[in-house]
């Protein structure tokens, strides 16, 4: 789930990246029109979450998941996506300090905020996950400032149900325990893959070992 990368040169101005050629562009192209179905929505999640699953057991957080930096070998409804931009993943095993803001507003955990030194962990892919799912389901990213992030978190209440339109009862569950705002209490990335809503169309025999 993951965009190969080939190789790369430079001249006296440029630096070039030969990657693997996905024929429908990315993600946020398909859903600047219509939200996809819910089916779909959770297919396409689970897909980012395998990726994101061996990216943390090999200790890196991708650190900027978002629509646009997901892109798309085949159109649903059987959906295949490849997540994409590295630029900004960190290795947790060589750990050091990360100053300013990581990642794209409106997809990023609140720690990072509220934090502002890289002492953050791979929940915060899982909250980008989150806000990823969010996205598909109403083709919008959860949150419109950055104040209205931060003074969710800080209030400490659960994702509005509201907030994620005519989502099932299994589709709110996931976007809420995948969007809260205690780190401690958010869903690992192996308690995603469990999660019903992914369940559904993403069978255990299918995941990433």
């Amino acid at each position: 789930h993951f965009v190969q990368y080939f190789d790369c040169f430079a001249d006296d101005r440029h630096l070039y990246i030969a990657m693997e050629y996905l024929p429908y562009g990315n993600l946020q192209s398909h859903i600047s029109k219509r939200p996809l179905p819910e089916t779909e929505a959770a297919l396409v999640t689970a897909q980012l979450a395998q990726g994101l699953q061996h990216m943390h057991r090999v200790n890196f957080i991708h650190q900027d998941l978002k629509p646009s930096n997901v892109l798309v070998n085949r159109v649903g409804p059987q959906w295949h996506v490849k997540i994409s931009d590295f630029g900004t993943a960190k290795d947790t095993a060589a750990f050091h300090s990360t100053r300013g803001e990581i990642g794209t507003e409106g997809y990023m955990a609140p720690e990072i905020y509220l934090l502002g030194d890289g002492r953050w962990t791979p929940a915060v892919d899982v909250w980008s996950l989150g806000s990823v799912a969010h996205c598909l389901l109403t083709m919008r990213p959860p949150f419109n400032a950055v104040r209205e992030l931060i003074s969710f978190a800080q209030q400490g209440t659960p994702f509005p149900v509201k907030a994620v339109g005519r989502a099932s009862y299994s589709g709110v569950d996931f976007i809420q325990r995948t969007m809260t705002a205690s780190v401690h209490n958010r869903l690992r990335i192996e308690e995603v893959l469990e999660h019903p809503w992914l369940e559904v169309t993403f069978p255990k025999s299918t995941k990433y070992q």
